[in-house]
């Protein structure tokens, strides 16, 4: 599975207005130009977030992506929101440009690129940090990003990246064992950004534990494509406050710690999907969740969610538990929220059951997009939760 089909969702935000009233305060008033490119791509951006939502649910359990379809204009997607290109544009328009790349041989063997939106240090093959070692110190308070690909990082002490104030930081293919007892420690009021795919996998060593409540600038993690048996409490226990795009998809997690994202009081988005775990709990969740208004848990097996589930979260508008196990649309669960849900995802709920117990959803309005198919053996078999009304269940 590449990084090209599995897009970090979790930058993108719901609103432009809302996501980037600080970052417009960055932006120098005198530069025209920032301001356009800036609107103009934090707009695409929300655009984008609705089309990966609901292109998501035509992919298969066997080939699951986060976005698919569109063909080509997918790929347009695709290439604006890769996690270098975006955070390029993110860093573009708080900061107006970036400081120049320090002298090639500063950085050898890694190397720098610098395009007046982003400066980030790339590093591709290595293995073991030795060589990485010289570069890392002598690009100390050049305030670079950095990016590594392909490598064996094995053990990366938590005191790595000290001396930098780097904003984003990508692991993408590499084999890690270890962020150290405080991951990134000397970035935590400069790191916003972090993306690890493909990175970690139990089978060689598990990551049992990557605590990061202390990175105070923290807004966006990508943790995706991994394979780690338990997310703990311990990750997130005390924040990171800042964080308000959250996205674990695609980590064969078989286990959430009880109060795993409770401390994460302004997340506005969570993406769960592709995982392995059956059961979730409303104390998993911040409370009262009160920027939350996605919740994507697609995928995972879950037969039932508690009778509390969405209870104070204000606005959540969009839930996708579509790929579970889930029988019905509970009126315990579900009546809290109805009104305020814009969109919700059944599909692929192979046990679902189309009959009185559903009937409510019917006596109120609709979410303007309800996906899922009824199952079971009565006469709804095979119909579409949208093309149902009252009078169906007569």
């Amino acid at each position: 599975m590449s990084s090209e089909n599995l897009i970090t969702s979790s930058l993108i935000t719901k609103d432009a207005d809302v996501s980037t009233n600080k970052e417009k305060d960055d932006i120098n008033p005198s530069t025209n130009e920032n301001h356009a490119i800036c609107f103009f791509f934090l707009h695409i951006k929300k655009l984008y977030y609705e089309i990966s939502f609901i292109t998501k649910l035509s992919s298969t359990s066997q080939n699951r992506c986060i976005c698919s379809g569109f063909g080509k204009a997918m790929d347009l997607w695709k290439m604006l929101f890769h996690p270098t290109i975006f955070l390029s544009i993110v860093v573009y328009c708080v900061h107006g440009q970036a400081p120049p790349c320090p002298p090639s041989e500063n950085v050898y063997p890694c190397f720098c690129d610098s395009d007046g939106l982003l400066t980030s240090v790339s590093c591709t093959g290595f293995r073991g940090l030795d060589k990485l070692l010289p570069v890392l110190k002598n690009t100390q308070n050049h305030n670079v990003s950095f990016g590594f690909w392909k490598s064996n990082l094995d053990v990366i002490p938590s005191d790595f990246f000290s001396g930098h104030k780097s904003v984003n930081l990508h692991f993408e293919n590499c084999k890690i064992s270890s962020f150290g007892s405080r991951p990134f420690s000397g970035l935590e009021d400069s790191l916003k950004s972090i993306y690890i795919y493909g990175s970690v996998d139990k089978r060689i060593k598990d990551l049992t534990a990557f605590p990061l409540g202390h990175l105070n600038k923290l807004v966006d993690l990508a943790f995706q494509a991994n394979d780690i048996k338990k997310l703990g409490n311990d990750w997130f226990e005390g924040g990171p406050k800042s964080l308000e795009q959250l996205n674990l998809e695609a980590n064969d997690i078989e286990e959430l710690g009880d109060r795993a994202f409770e401390s994460l009081e302004n997340v506005k988005q969570i993406w769960l999907g592709d995982n392995n775990f059956k059961q979730v709990s409303r104390s998993m969740f911040p409370n009262p969740a009160k920027k939350l208004w996605l919740l994507e848990m697609s995928f995972n097996g879950i037969s039932e969610l508690p009778e509390d589930m969405f209870y104070n979260m204000p606005v959540l508008s969009r839930v996708n538990v579509a790929g579970n196990k889930l029988k019905t649309i509970s009126e315990d669960v579900f009546r809290q929220i109805w009104p305020q849900l814009e969109e919700v995802y059944f599909e692929r709920n192979n046990e679902f059951v189309c009959d009185y117990k559903i009937k409510w959803i019917y006596e109120q309005k609709l979410p303007s997009i309800i996906t899922g198919k009824c199952g079971g053996s009565n006469s709804l078999r095979g119909k579409n939760l949208e093309d149902l009304d009252e009078e169906a269940f007569e």
